[in-house]
């Protein structure tokens, strides 16, 4: 963990240009360029709320809002997990002609997609405000909501990158979790919808419970569960150790596997 603080300052410079490039490769040749971080998600909610609002209507208040509120972590979990499944790979020239940690390519995902998890907070604010929910002052916690998520998500990032350097098949197995982990999030549907059982089972899942937090900050306007923080940011830990051991681990094989 230590030398991964040590190779952020170090390499700070290499880093913050690998996410303007980033950035760039993602919006090239389009029109719209950046202000798709605004269009996309808010198109998604836009769909998501005409098909489930009505079955919706009496339980949840402000359907587009709660949607919203869920999507945006998502979002954001499932881009940088689907990118960095080839962000070793794609970034083979640099890693044979620099000598930087390979991990970095992966941060670079984390902090790029970042940017797109930021931007998204605009629509979400005149949608609320646009339908009368009102923003709470609770958003302001919005980036202590964020840290167990970037955990999570960068610790998953560099397992799956890692793997998927030697095993092909990570790619197909890891986007048949990321549809099963959708629908086992509380991005469509409320907590209070679920069965005890059904609601201990799901708990498990540190996803559900960052969804939650988000929720709470951004669409209750509520101080999330302590528990349910500790949980998640001690789950993101835990992956982001594994996530740079396999790759301490596998470092000197990686360049004779892509």
């Amino acid at each position: 963990m230590l030398s991964l603080f040590k190779s952020i300052v170090q390499y700070r410079e290499y880093l913050i240009e690998s996410v303007k490039r980033d950035l760039r490769k993602k919006y090239k040749r389009s029109t719209l360029g950046y202000f798709w971080s605004m269009l996309n998600p808010l198109l998604m909610m836009l769909v998501l709320t005409v098909v489930f609002a009505s079955m919706m209507r009496g339980t949840v208040e402000h359907y587009a809002v709660f949607l919203f509120a869920g999507m945006i972590p998502w979002a954001y979990f499932s881009t940088t997990i689907l990118g960095s499944l080839h962000s070793i790979s794609s970034n083979i020239r640099i890693i044979s002609q620099i000598p930087v940690p390979k991990y970095l390519f992966v941060l670079s995902l984390s902090f790029s997609n970042m940017y797109t998890l930021i931007v998204s907070l605009i629509p979400f604010i005149l949608i609320s405000l646009l339908v009368g929910h009102g923003i709470s002052w609770h958003l302001l916690l919005f980036p202590v909501a964020f840290l167990p998520l970037f955990l999570i998500t960068t610790g998953v990032a560099l397992t799956l990158a890692a793997l998927n350097v030697f095993f092909e098949d990570t790619e197909h197995l890891t986007s048949v979790i990321i549809q099963a982990l959708y629908f086992m999030c509380p991005i469509l549907y409320p907590v209070s919808m679920l069965s005890p059982k059904t609601l201990s089972i799901l708990e498990l899942n540190p996803l559900f419970k960052t969804t939650v937090i988000f929720k709470d900050v951004m669409y209750y306007g509520t101080m999330p569960s302590l528990y349910d923080y500790l949980y998640s940011s001690g789950f993101g830990l835990l992956m982001l150790f594994l996530g740079l051991w396999i790759f301490h681990k596998a470092d000197k094989r990686i360049i004779y596997f892509v």
